[in-house]
């Protein structure tokens, strides 16, 4: 009975299902409630965004003479000023406003970890120049700059962007590639100068390959994590553009836009505002409590802790 229990333990402590850092990572983040809850919101918010097209009401679609009913069963949201659904206009606006900060992050993302790699890994001059580049747009008034460049692209009539989702994208990633730069540039500096690094290019591996293969999988958590709360702030960026009038126009709808055209109608319509506000608040804290998890799933040591207490 002894052996075979003592057979039992060394079989589970061999299962790569068990000790495998992926399968401790999920435990890890499976921890953290508040992050497996945002999930599921996050998720009910982008099937609600891509079903909008279910909605029996078109986003542009105008009936003045149902102009501003609060909410009821037929209007779950009411009508805005035009007589248009709000509830539909939400889900559209949640298309827009989480195809923006998913684009966005993406290029930010890309470009600041070339960035971030580059510098890291050669140092020297590179590093200086790359560094020195990263801090003047750090520098620079985020708003100021977000308005007018976001204003210049809309009036180049080579480009014709006058509304499009481009611009925002383009403008958001201009101003959000500073931050994953720097963080993946400390950890190249970091890694460049351990074992597996030295041995890889004592055998002759060229560069590009030793940054592909070697030390940028080792960042990949990194990433993820600044990943997720880009999403979020590129969201809070695009709905505060579209605020002030230089994100997406109108009759587009976005969150941002939705709430621009409720503030006339704030203490008679409120609902116009409370929705889309809503949405935004709810997208947003989703995305920073999965970074939140992330981050902590991803500590090596919290995964080293759990492995331990498991043994």
């Amino acid at each position: 009975m002894t052996l075979s229990t003592g057979a039992q333990q060394g079989e589970t402590r061999r299962d790569p299902r068990i000790h495998s850092l992926t399968a401790l990572t999920w435990r890890r983040f499976v921890r953290h409630r508040m992050a497996v809850f945002s999930i599921g919101l996050l998720a009910l918010v982008l099937a609600s965004a891509l079903a909008a097209p279910l909605s029996r009401y078109s986003p542009t679609e105008q009936n003045p003479a149902n102009d501003l009913q609060p909410p009821t069963a037929e209007h779950w949201f009411g009508t805005d000023d035009l007589g248009r659904d709000v509830f539909t206009r939400a889900l559209y606006g949640g298309r827009i406003s989480l195809t923006v900060g998913l684009a966005a992050t993406l290029l930010s993302l890309l470009v600041g970890v070339a960035v971030g790699a580059l510098s890291g890994y050669f140092g020297g001059w590179i590093d200086n120049v790359l560094m020195r580049i990263t801090d003047a747009f750090l520098s620079l008034p985020s708003l100021f700059v977000l308005i007018l460049v976001s204003t210049v692209l809309r009036d180049l009539p080579a480009l014709n962007l006058r509304n499009s989702v481009v611009v925002v994208i383009l403008v958001i990633a201009l101003l959000s590639w500073m931050w994953p730069a720097r963080l993946v540039r400390g950890a190249f500096l970091s890694l460049r100068a351990h074992d597996f690094t030295l041995a890889a290019r004592s055998v002759g591996v060229g560069h590009a390959r030793i940054m592909a293969r070697h030390i940028l999988p080792n960042t990949v958590s990194l990433v993820i994590v600044q990943g997720t709360l880009s999403i979020a702030y590129a969201i809070i960026v695009e709905s505060g553009l579209s605020y002030l009038g230089f994100g997406i126009q109108p009759p587009t709808p976005s969150w941002g836009n939705l709430l621009s055209t409720a503030q006339v109608y704030a203490l008679r319509a409120p609902w116009l505002m409370i929705f889309p506000g809503l949405m935004i608040f709810l997208t947003t804290i989703s995305i920073n409590h999965i970074g939140d998890g992330l981050r902590d799933a991803f500590d090596p040591f919290s995964v080293r802790t759990t492995h331990t207490k498991d043994r």
